[in-house]
């Protein structure tokens, strides 16, 4: 599976992002196929930042091999849950993981909550993210090329 998280953000008040649309990473092109947690970029010029997932163009697809909806249990231990230690952030509906496999999942919901010990446990309901078929990934990359042009006149 080639699916990967990203935080991409776009200057101006006329910028958008779009499922569908293609960015360049590490030489490497990558089409979006999930948008999440968008945000505003404060400023004069403004701008949005978001998390997206991006599937890497001409990849294997996996994904039909995993099964879509998944449980997931995560363990936080509530002394590491301090002002002085901000790092430590409790999962939430919307979050996106990503793992080294190429495969990404979404928080969709809280199943159950209870303490274990000192530790916060949560079970979560999530959902792998699906790969887009080859012909969705083509006319995505025809769309980019003609948004590319802009025709100034007639092809004589």
């Amino acid at each position: 599976m080639t699916l990967h998280v990203f935080e991409v953000n776009r200057q101006g008040f006329n910028s958008k992002i779009v499922v569908g649309e293609l960015l360049n990473y590490e030489n490497e092109v990558y089409i979006i196929t999930y948008i999440g947690n968008v945000d505003i970029m404060r400023g004069l010029n403004g701008g949005i930042k978001a998390d997206i997932v991006a599937q890497k163009i001409n990849s294997l697809n996996s994904s039909n091999f995993y099964y879509r909806k998944v449980p997931l249990v995560m363990r936080y231990d509530i002394r590491k849950l301090t002002d002085f230690i901000p790092d430590v952030k409790i999962k939430r509906a919307g979050n996106l993981i990503g793992y080294d496999n190429g495969m990404v999942e979404v928080i969709t919901g809280i199943e159950n909550s209870n303490y274990d010990g000192t530790d916060l446990v949560i079970e979560y309901e999530s959902e792998i993210l699906q790969e887009l078929p080859k012909r969705e990934i083509d006319r995505a990359i025809k769309e980019n090329r003609n948004s590319k042009f802009k025709v100034i006149s007639g092809g004589k």
